[in-house]
């Protein structure tokens, strides 16, 4: 899959902005510059991971594992929770 191959090269940028952040002497400029490329190849890699999860989900079934619970106790536990009084400070 071609979200495989982007994968390695954009970790591959990543690593390598993160050495030279750790090179003395730059300047304002290109701190900025540098702290941009970060933020960008960050967002790329976030954006490639979840096309790769919504491929994996795509691809057949998802392994769930069945689990006996007491849903009474649980939906009593939630509708405290929901319905307790607020705090004139929690009112926004």
């Amino acid at each position: 899959m071609m979200v495989h191959d982007l994968r390695g090269p954009i970790s591959g940028v990543m690593g390598a902005l993160e050495l030279l952040g750790e090179a003395p002497g730059l300047d304002d400029g290109n701190r900025r510059l540098l702290d941009a490329a970060e933020r960008n190849t960050r967002r790329q890699l976030k954006l490639v991971e979840g096309i790769l999860e919504l491929a994996r989900l795509e691809e057949g079934p998802f392994p769930f594992g069945a689990k006996t619970c007491r849903s009474r106790a649980s939906s009593t536990k939630c509708c405290r929770w929901r319905c307790r009084p607020r705090r004139r400070a929690d009112w926004s």
